[in-house]
């Protein structure tokens, strides 16, 4: 396997399959005897569609050939981050992309420099994440679509019925307040009956970004049906003045 000395390597392994990685400094041939054997571990991938539990594979089968603290992948559009250990001084950092999709961002650290052989071998094992990683993105996607309200873009009666029982046993664990409102939208058949349902589907749209808008990152805001919105918050200190 050779590691060109490029400002950016673009290695294309297959069709259309490609790693980027930064400038190196020099060039590296592993010797036939040094190729880790990617079976193993592509064999273990095949068994789960959690990013989680597959950048732990990676990391274990990558642990049996060099030390790493902490491995963490990163994709903006879909809000992903998933980051295992602590992280190091110094880091080895890789864009991921499958036939033109960018998959995310990969990012292996640790507090010791690496060697180019090692980044080699981060690599030979890199390739047999890819297209694990983008099932695993297209899982994801379509249980995200599963919780969410297709109208408003808010989560749905399913989400807030799974994420209910989850947040007030947190809520009771740690003895914080959890908020929840029930907000109805007053005179809404009206607006349906005098300007038809699609000045009805934009105040619900209009309603849903206002909750959006108001709550922090950390809250929710579901769509129970019709015209009923509840929004929820919850991680907060016990008689909290702004709660709710």
């Amino acid at each position: 396997m050779e590691s060109p000395a490029n400002d950016i390597l673009n290695g294309m392994i297959g069709s259309g399959l490609r790693i980027h990685r930064p400038k190196v400094e020099s060039l590296v041939r592993l010797k036939k005897e040094q190729y880790p054997d990617t079976a193993p571990l592509t064999t273990r991938l095949l068994t789960t569609l959690d990013l989680e539990e597959m950048l732990r594979l990676y990391r274990q089968e990558l642990e049996r050939h060099l030390p790493v603290d902490s491995i963490a992948f990163h994709n903006q559009e879909h809000r992903i981050t998933v980051h295992l250990g602590t992280a190091g001084r110094h880091n080895a950092s890789y864009g991921l992309n499958l036939h033109e999709e960018h998959l995310g961002d990969l990012r292996i650290s640790r507090n010791r420099r690496f060697a180019e052989q090692e980044l080699a071998i981060i690599e030979q094992l890199l390739v047999t994440l890819l297209y694990p990683i983008r099932n695993g993105l297209r899982h994801h996607m379509a249980l995200a679509a599963a919780f969410r309200d297709p109208l408003t873009g808010v989560s749905n009666r399913a989400a807030m019925e799974q994420a209910l029982p989850r947040e007030l046993e947190l809520s009771l664990r740690h003895k914080l307040d959890l908020c929840m409102l029930i907000v109805d939208l007053d005179h809404f058949k009206g607006v349906n009956d005098h300007f038809g349902h699609a000045a009805g589907d934009q105040v619900l749209q209009g309603a849903a970004h206002v909750m959006a808008q108001s709550t922090r990152s950390s809250d929710m805001v579901f769509r129970f049906g019709g015209e009923e919105f509840d929004p929820v918050a919850g991680n907060r200190p016990r008689r909290c003045p702004s709660c709710c």
